[in-house]
C-alpha cells in the first residue's frame, strides 16, 4: 500500500510530489469557504453533485433562501436555475445532471404537498411528472426521489407517498420499471422496494430489497431496458474467500459490462457488520476492499461505504475521511486525512455525487480554515501512462482487479 499524503497543495492548481506509485495530484480548489451567490449571499449549504466539464455541478442553498443549482469553475460560479418568489418553485432540489442538463423537483408554491419532476436545460424547462400525475401500473404520482437523466431519457423513483418505484421516462413517455407487484428473478416474489437508479447505454439500473424479515433478507442489484428484470448480483451470491452470502448492497458503479459495489453482511437485529467493495466482471466477483484491508497510512481498515467509483481501468473510494484508489491490487492514498490542503490541516475528506469524469474527481474537504470543495487530476508519471489501472502488465488485462490485502 502507498501514500500520496505527503502531497503539498496549494491554493491554485500544482503538481504534487510523486511516490513509489508513479502517480502525482494536480490539484484545483474549486469553492473555498468564501464563495458568494450571484446575489452577493453566502451559502448555508453548498454540496457537489456532479461533474460539468471541467468544473463542478453543485446545489445550494444561500443565506437569502434562494435554492439553486450552480455550476462552478475555479473563476466563476454560473447560476443554473434558481428558486426566487415568483419562479414557480417552493424549495428546489438538484437531483443529478450531464453535461448539458439537470434533473430537479420541487415542490408546488400554492398547492401543499404536490411535488413536480423536471428537467432543465439552458433553453428549456420540462415537466416530466407531477404529484396527482396517473402512475404507470397503478394510482397516482405523490411522492418523487432519486433521477438519473441520460440525454433525453430520465429515471426516477417515485410512489403514491414514498418514492420506491423505478420509473424511466422514454421518448415522452413514462413506464413503470420495477414496484412493489413486480415479481424479482430470483426470488421470484414481490413486495420489493427500490433505490438508486441510473441509465447507462439506455439500461436503468437500480437496487432493491424486501425487509420484512431480517433473518431472511431478500435483495439485489437488477436492471432493465423496457423489459423484464435481469439480476446484477443478490443476496444467492457468496461473498469472495468467506463460506457466506451477501445480506445487502450499497449503490452501483457501472460502466455496463463491468459493475462495482458495496456488500455487507448483518448482525443482530439486521443492521450491516461487515462490508467491502467488490468488483463483478464476466460472472465473477473480485475483492477491492473488505473490513481485513489496512488502508495506508494511519486510517485504519476499510470501513463499509457509500462513495466509489469505476474508471476506465480503476476504482476510486472515499473510506474513512480519506480517498483512495485500487492500482494493481495496491491501495494509494490520494487524500489523506490529517494531510494538508491550503485551507490547514484535513479533518475528514470525501467524495461527492458522480465524482469521477475520466482521470479526475471531485472531492470535499473539511480543513483547518474552511470547508472547500477540489478537482484533482490524477497524473502518470512519464513512461507509466499505461500503469494507471488495475492491470499493471498490457491494457488487455486492465480491466482486472484482485484483492487489496
Amino acid at each position: 500500500m502507498r501514500s500520496l499524503a505527503s502531497l503539498s497543495f496549494a491554493i491554485w492548481c500544482l503538481t504534487g510530489a510523486t511516490d513509489a506509485s508513479g502517480l502525482s495530484l494536480e490539484v484545483v480548489r474549486i469553492v473555498g469557504p468564501e464563495i458568494r451567490s450571484p446575489d452577493g449571499d453566502g451559502f448555508v449549504a453548498l454540496e457537489a453533485m456532479g461533474r460539468r466539464g471541467d468544473g463542478v455541478l453543485l446545489w445550494g442553498i444561500t443565506e437569502g433562501d434562494v435554492w439553486g443549482a450552480y455550476e462552478a469553475n475555479a473563476d466563476s460560479l454560473v447560476p443554473l436555475i434558481e428558486d426566487r418568489p415568483g419562479d414557480g418553485f417552493n424549495g428546489l432540489i438538484l437531483r443529478s445532471g450531464d453535461e448539458d442538463g439537470e434533473v430537479i423537483y420541487s415542490d408546488s408554491p400554492t398547492i401543499p404537498s404536490v411535488q413536480s419532476l423536471y428537467v432543465h436545460r439552458p433553453d428549456s424547462l420540462e415537466l416530466i411528472a407531477r404529484g396527482g400525475w396517473p402512475a404507470p401500473g397503478g394510482g397516482s404520482f405523490g411522492a418523487f426521489g432519486e433521477a438519473a437523466l441520460e440525454g433525453d431519457d430520465v429515471a426516477f423513483l417515485a410512489g403514491p407517498t414514498s418514492a420506491i418505484d423505478v420509473y424511466l421516462r422514454h421518448e415522452g413517455t413514462i413506464a413503470l420499471i420495477a414496484g412493489g407487484s413486480t415479481i424479482v428473478p430470483g426470488f421470484e416474489e414481490s413486495g420489493f422496494t427500490f433505490f438508486q437508479p441510473q441509465l447507462v447505454n439506455g439500461r436503468v439500473y437500480f437496487g432493491g430489497g424486501t425487509g420484512d424479515d431480517p433473518f431472511n433478507v431478500r435483495a439485489g442489484i437488477y436492471s432493465a431496458d423496457g423489459g423484464d428484470l435481469s439480476v446484477v448480483v443478490d443476496t444467492t451470491r457468496e461473498i469472495p474467500g468467506r463460506n457466506e452470502t451477501f445480506d445487502g448492497f450499497g449503490p452501483l458503479s457501472t460502466d455496463g459490462e463491468r459493475f462495482l459495489f458495496g456488500g455487507y453482511t448483518t448482525g443482530p437485529g439486521g443492521f450491516p457488520q461487515s462490508g467491502g467493495l467488490y468488483l463483478l466482471e464476466d460472472g465473477v466477483i473480485q475483492t477491492i476492499a473488505d473490513s481485513t484491508t489496512l488502508l495506508p497510512g494511519d486510517a485504519g481498515s476499510f470501513a463499509f461505504s457509500s462513495h466509489y467509483f469505476l474508471g476506465e481501468d480503476f476504482v476510486l473510494f472515499g473510506n474513512n475521511g480519506g480517498i483512495y484508489m485500487n492500482r494493481g491490487g495496491e491501495i494509494v492514498e490520494l487524500v489523506a486525512r490529517g494531510g494538508s490542503l491550503d485551507l490547514g490541516v484535513i479533518s475528514y475528506a470525501y467524495l461527492g455525487e458522480d465524482a469521477l469524469s475520466g482521470d479526475t474527481f471531485s472531492f470535499i474537504a473539511n480543513a483547518e480554515r474552511g470547508r472547500a470543495i477540489y478537482v484533482a487530476r490524477i497524473v502518470p508519471e512519464p513512461g507509466t501512462a499505461l500503469l494507471l489501472g488495475l492491470g499493471l502488465a498490457v491494457a488487455a488485462s486492465a480491466h482486472r482487479a484482485s484483492a487489496a490485502r
